[in-house]
């Protein structure tokens, strides 16, 4: 049915408003009643509210002859006028009182029967006839018809104002009211009692976390983009992990009953605890219902181990139907870092890898590349077949984290080639030399957080160091002197440098050291204490054509200056 059609009453219409038994079903009464001649189709449907039983209601009205569109609607009015002025013409006698007998009317005008056989018929001013009926049945009705339809279209011209001109919709109305419905519906967005759904918010998060969760407050905001903000979501019975923000896309996402999955999951602000994140690879019992979570993505997150760990990571998590982790895909902001996390029977399984990572901001130390796989259980990271490029070099191994009671740490390293005066830096005192560095690392360490595991590591290395020197020392100038004699300062170069390193307490020991520098070589041990304190004994022996001199040193002093002096 078009839209924009306008429908009006006809007489029978008009009668059956004034008539209840004419139309005595319900929906097409309310429906004739509001036709009016100026309400169109699609205005009398919004405002009835069913549109379907509007446009029946109105097509059985129509068929009936109770409305006529606009233009058909005068002409059944004027249709009806005239067929009264017929009728009051073949009765020319017929005459209504008006509350008393017409001015010159006698008994001489009287009506009488006429020809037809038709009786005109006189009422009073109360509807009663002036002058018994004579006439049969028949003509009665005819004729009380004919006075019904005469006094309605008396009402009606008097009652009824002039058609209106169409309504000018000018375009300044159509702005006020489309600013105006989107303030409401603005205002709609903000009022609605969106926190009537936090417990299915929390029942949601729950089941995808496998912990308990709690929220503060859900609402509608404004930035950076339109949407719902969940807010102050604690995660776990002791609130171990936490979540800033929680933001749907659709402010209509949590509408609707039955199953939903949500979409456009962005979780913005997380402090999640690895002991959390490991529970994750746990599934609930029972089947999900109600809202589902099965994908978010992560802005500003954080993985939080002991009180520390990595910070501004970003990427996304998928959730099982039924609830816990599907999968984990975590990276640095600069995506110099990523890390990918899978279920399994033994735990988080993670897959490391790394280009030009930076873990420590403040410290100038790289990983030029990383490759390492990880198994993550609530406590405990175990990173295996650790490969990575570092301090100019290759490092490989296998590294373990425990934190189920303080801090610990456990490693095993192979060295090559690494920077020998960096690696010098990063492993103990800073000592002046340099080299190619390699050979066999074990690292432990046990503290309470981060900040104390610095200053207990200790551990041992078999070291080689190939084509360096030593600064700070001369050697072969303090052999060449002889007994006696000291040298301070220099360098001793060297082909190559073995020994053993004990390292822990701020202490560096060396023992089984062997040096070689073409024709001359030493042997010995040294000892860094505290504030860079050097005491140490070795044998230089130094080779000519004809002998081998040999000629013991002692080495002491501060770093980075050291004295050699010859003789015990």
């Amino acid at each position: 049915m078009d839209q924009n059609l306008i429908y009006a009453k006809t007489p029978s219409g008009d009668e059956a408003v004034r008539q209840s038994t004419r139309v005595v079903q319900r929906n097409l009464r309310m429906v004739l009643v509001q036709v009016d001649g100026k309400l169109t189709v699609g205005e009398l449907a919004t405002k009835i509210g069913n549109p379907k039983m509007v446009e029946q209601s109105l097509s059985e009205l129509e068929e009936g002859g109770f409305i006529a569109p606009v233009l058909e609607a005068a002409s059944v009015w004027e249709e009806a006028k005239r067929k009264i002025a017929e009728r009051a013409a073949l009765a020319p006698a017929s005459q209504f009182s008006t509350f008393g007998p017409r001015e010159g009317a006698g008994p001489q005008s009287q009506p009488q029967a006429s020809d037809s056989g038709s009786i005109p018929s006189v009422f009073s001013t109360f509807g009663r006839s002036a002058v018994p009926s004579e006439t049969s049945d028949e003509d009665e009705e005819e004729r009380s018809l004919i006075a019904k339809l005469s006094g309605a279209l008396t009402i009606s011209e008097s009652a009824v104002e002039p058609a209106r001109p169409p309504l000018r919709i000018k375009p300044g109305m159509v702005v006020a009211g489309i600013v105006g419905l989107l303030v409401a519906a603005f205002l709609a967005l903000f009022l609605f009692p969106y926190n009537s759904y936090r417990q299915d918010v929390e029942a949601a998060l729950a089941r995808a976390f496998v912990a308990p969760v709690k929220v503060d407050n859900i609402g509608f905001s404004l930035s950076p983009s339109p949407g719902l903000a969940i807010q102050g979501v604690s995660v776990g019975s002791q609130g171990e992990s936490r979540i800033a923000e929680i933001r749907l896309s659709s402010p209509f996402a949590l509408f609707g009953s039955g199953p939903k999955t949500l979409a456009g999951v962005e979780m913005v602000g997380l402090r999640f605890s690895a002991d959390q994140l490991a529970a994750l690879v746990a599934a609930p019992s029972g089947a999900a219902s109600g809202l589902i979570l099965t994908h978010a993505t992560l802005k500003h997150a954080a993985l939080v181990v002991a009180g520390g760990g990595l910070e501004g990571l970003g990427g996304e998590v998928h959730f099982k139907q039924g609830g816990g982790l599907e999968k984990l895909s975590l990276r640095s902001e600069d995506r110099s870092l990523t890390v990918e996390g899978l279920p399994s029977a033994l735990g988080l399984a993670l897959s490391v890898e790394a280009h030009g990572w930076k873990p420590l901001p403040e410290k100038p130390y790289v990983f030029e590349s990383l490759q390492a796989k990880g198994l993550l259980r609530k406590g405990k990271l175990v990173l295996q077949d650790v490969d990575t490029a570092f301090l100019g070099g290759l490092m490989r191994g296998n590294v373990l984290l425990d934190w189920s009671s303080g801090l610990a740490v456990a490693a095993d390293l192979a060295l090559q080639r690494l920077n020998a005066g960096r690696a010098a830096e990063l492993f103990g005192p800073p000592l002046k030399i340099a080299g190619d560095l390699g050979g066999n690392a074990k690292l432990r360490g046990v503290a309470q957080d981060w900040a104390g595991l610095g200053g207990v590591l200790e551990g041992t290395m078999d070291i080689e160091l190939s084509r360096g020197a030593l600064q700070g020392l001369d050697l072969g100038e303090a052999a060449r002197r002889g007994a006696g004699r000291s040298t301070r300062s220099g360098q001793t170069k060297f082909d190559t440098l073995k020994g053993f390193l004990r390292f822990g307490g701020g202490q560096v020991s060396g023992s089984d050291f062997k040096l070689t520098a073409g024709l001359m070589s030493a042997e010995g041990q040294f000892t860094v204490g505290a504030g860079g304190k050097v005491t140490g004994a070795t044998t230089v022996a130094i080779q000519s054509t004809v002998s081998t001199v040999r000629v013991p040193v002692r080495i002491s002093g501060e770093l980075p200056d050291l004295t050699a002096a010859a003789g015990r």
